[in-house]
């Protein structure tokens, strides 16, 4: 009976380390967040036009933070963290919504789009190419995901 209470009080302790570190995420979260405010004020001041979408930049950080990973952690879920965490940071710069080509139910390039821009993107389909390029270009559309051509 000792040793099982035992095992509990560890159990306890490492689940309350764990929330401590989960508050220190979410903390770095907070203060990356106001970094990123920051950075859209100073573009903003600067007069630095167009949408703040930076793929390469994205790219970048992804692609820096897999080659440093360590550990049993999925680099998959890794990677889809980041995915979501650039998609928020995003949000807080500018708002803006996707205009998907979806021709059949199988939503496809919905989940594509997602998977890019996190679940809580706002994502309009479409059933023609056409439709998509004209969304985008009217301004009814931030984000055009077509298919490639084949």
């Amino acid at each position: 009976m000792l040793e099982i209470m035992a095992k509990r009080t560890v159990l306890d302790t490492l689940r309350s380390n764990i929330d401590a570190i989960d508050d220190q995420i979410h903390s770095l979260l907070l203060r990356r967040t106001d970094l990123v405010t920051q950075i859209g004020d100073l573009k903003r001041s600067l007069r630095v036009d167009g949408f703040p979408l930076r793929p390469a930049r994205e790219a970048a950080i992804i692609r820096r933070l897999v080659a440093r990973h360590r550990g049993p952690f999925p680099v998959a879920t890794l990677v889809h963290l980041w995915r979501t965490l650039l998609s928020g940071q995003l949000m807080v710069q500018s708002h803006f919504n996707t205009a998907v080509f979806e021709p059949s139910t199988d939503a496809t390039y919905c989940s594509i789009a997602r998977d890019q821009f996190s679940a809580a993107a706002k994502v309009h389909t479409f059933t023609s190419a056409g439709q998509v390029v004209h969304a985008v270009s009217s301004g009814d559309a931030t984000i055009g995901v077509l298919p490639l051509p084949s």
